[in-house]
């Protein structure tokens, strides 16, 4: 199940002043749903989340010298919808083309890991765990002083 969460989208204006256009939700996906508009911004609204619910992908903007000039260049790399670092460049996008910034609570979208616990005789010590250390030794690491076992040219290929 996709997770949501309450989003403001809000519009800044050069003195910095700033007025609410519209609430609503955005999901993991960045998809925008709105609720409640302000009226007679549904138009500039409606174009803002149609726009920025269409874009597959958003462009992080660095500076780099990587384009072998004597000075940094502006680079543009693409990340496309759904994976890391998509929500922070769509807040990005829309603040530098819309002159809005979406308002709502990131972490509460960020990926969680699978929470789930094994039962307990999966995990609990059996009554003898001493078979495991009666393993045969190699030699190695164990302060064990006898000769190790005769390496393979495969092992000796990895020494240094």
């Amino acid at each position: 199940m996709t997770r949501t969460t309450p989003l403001r989208i809000v519009y800044i204006f050069d003195d910095g002043d700033e007025v609410d256009l519209a609430s609503g939700t955005i999901d993991t996906e960045g998809v925008i749903a709105v609720e409640m508009m302000t009226e007679g911004e549904e138009e500039s609204v409606e174009t803002v989340v149609r726009e920025l619910n269409a874009s597959e992908r958003v462009f992080v903007r660095d500076m780099s010298n990587e384009s072998g000039l004597d000075r940094p260049a502006l680079t543009k790399r693409p990340i496309e919808r759904g994976m890391p670092g998509f929500l922070e460049e769509l807040v990005a996008t829309a603040r530098r083309f819309y002159k809005v910034e979406l308002r709502f609570d990131l972490s509460q979208l960020e990926s969680r890991g699978a929470s789930f616990s094994l039962p307990d005789d999966v995990i609990a010590p059996e009554e003898d765990d001493d078979e495991l250390l009666d393993a045969p030794d190699s030699g190695y690491g164990t302060g064990d002083d006898s000769e190790p076992a005769e390496e393979s040219d495969a092992d000796s290929a990895y020494r240094t």
